[in-house]
């Protein structure tokens, strides 16, 4: 081959192939750099990964042994940072995972993997978490993998803290890591304005003129109390 092609920086022990001056241990330049990569030990189309730059976005691919496969990459990275991955869910079975996240730490209570989403906060371009989602083991015990689902979010001045969580049994927290049921809320709650009942609503709280109805059955709002007048009182069941 020729200088331009294959080029082999002996000062710096770098490879440079369509350049002579590679950056780098092996230095791939051309309008689309790819690379094929094999392992040997694995079933028949299964062993081969192809890798290339394109469009100013970095490529992942599953390929055949023959060389072919999807057109579509399973992985993209564009330059900005942003990261797509795509592909058939084979993870789980029915809950079609595509990214699976597996904290090695020893077995204890809360251990778990989660995501952290933050960003510029200062003109001088200084970063910092704002929120976050993690799915931790419910318990210590060896043998069981119930689960729990926390989400995060933080305060300015403070550290980032748990807001919600749906436990191993689907029971809603918030304000609460110990959930009795469906929905635990450890505070006041708030219900607005809804004028519309039907029996697909049933069992819906509204607060319509000053006034705490439940959505029945029937399709009628049934009273449960009332703040009219400056006084609050409780009603017997008089229909909204």
């Amino acid at each position: 081959a020729g200088a331009s092609q294959l080029y082999w920086d002996k000062a710096n022990s770098r490879l440079g192939i369509g350049t002579t001056s590679p950056d780098r241990i092996l230095h791939l330049a051309n309008n689309s750099p790819e690379l094929i990569l094999e392992e040997l030990d694995q079933a028949a189309d299964q062993k081969k990964w192809r890798i290339w730059s394109s469009a100013g976005k970095l490529s992942f691919q599953s390929l055949t042994d023959a060389i072919t496969g999807s057109s579509l990459p399973v992985m993209e990275i564009m330059r900005g940072g942003v990261v797509t991955i795509s592909g058939t869910p084979s993870i789980n079975g029915a809950n079609r995972a595509l990214l699976a996240l597996t904290d090695r730490t020893d077995l204890a209570a809360d251990i778990g993997c989660g995501l952290h989403f933050g960003g510029i906060y200062t003109a001088g371009g200084a970063t910092a978490e704002w929120a976050g989602i993690k799915g931790g083991k419910a318990n210590a015990t060896s043998g069981d993998y119930g689960g729990y689902l926390a989400f995060m979010t933080r305060p300015n001045g403070s550290a980032t803290a748990e807001r919600m969580r749906i436990d191993s049994a689907g029971n809603v927290g918030i304000g609460t890591t110990t959930p009795v049921s469906k929905l635990d809320v450890a505070g006041g709650a708030r219900v607005g304005a809804d004028s519309t009942c039907n029996a697909s609503k049933a069992g819906m709280l509204a607060w319509n003129a000053n006034t705490l109805q439940v959505c029945t059955d029937a399709g009628t709002f049934t009273n449960i109390a009332s703040a009219s007048g400056g006084s609050s009182q409780w009603l017997n069941g008089a229909s909204g």
